[in-house]
């Protein structure tokens, strides 16, 4: 039995449709991660140079968006940002994020200490953990935009038109209740026609949940 289980999950991770998205979506992710590292920190040195970067930090530079590049994704996957359900944005994932940015300007300082080929400003430091936090929190919130607004147009959901929504009600009138009728409204594979909504407390008859 136990050996039927394990090819079972094996062969569900290896034709599951779920997982060519899971693994798709984390490369497209980790690869943005990358450009937008070093993007980020040629953007902090040249703010903070005014465009007109040093000769003796030019190859700092070189250097230092190459340790960026790898270092910011492996940082960024280690502490779980990657995780999170990118179609929602809350505090929690923006903790998760910063603290991913704080380690990544951490480990671009630290080679500092031990040579001079990779000493950074630390003006161009805090710029890029600035820069890099909020590019990483736009890759968010252009995923969700996407999502929501674009694909429907450019890839109409196959359930439309094809069958009637069946008819659903929902128990209990909380915060989850809220968030599945949003995804209900926004998903395209949610094919569902809320009719009501029941809760055993009277005092929210006839109150708005949506």
């Amino acid at each position: 039995m136990r050996k039927l289980d394990l090819d079972y999950f094996a062969s569900f991770l290896r034709d599951s449709p779920f997982r060519r998205r899971y693994l798709r979506y984390n490369f497209v992710l980790a690869l943005t991660i990358v450009i937008l590292a070093g993007f980020s920190l040629w953007l902090s040195y040249n703010l903070r140079f005014e465009f007109q970067i040093p000769e003796e930090h030019s190859f700092n530079l070189l250097i230092l968006i190459a340790l960026a590049c790898v270092v910011k994704p492996i940082l960024f996957f280690a502490f779980g940002a990657h995780k999170s359900n990118w179609r929602y944005v809350d505090v929690y994932d923006i903790e998760i994020v910063a603290l991913s940015c704080l380690a990544s300007s951490g480990a671009l300082l630290a080679p500092s200490f031990f040579s001079t080929w990779l000493y950074i400003p630390r003006g161009v430091l805090f710029i890029d953990f600035v820069i890099f936090l909020i590019l990483a929190c736009l890759v968010r919130i252009i995923g969700r935009l996407t999502r929501e607004t674009l694909l429907p147009i450019v890839w109409p959901s196959s359930n439309q038109g094809v069958q009637q929504a069946p008819a659903t009600i929902i128990i209990g009138t909380g915060d989850a209740t809220e968030a599945l009728i949003r995804e209900i409204q926004r998903s395209q594979t949610f094919n569902y026609d809320v009719k009501a909504i029941f809760d055993i407390d009277g005092r929210k008859n006839d109150t708005f949940i949506h």
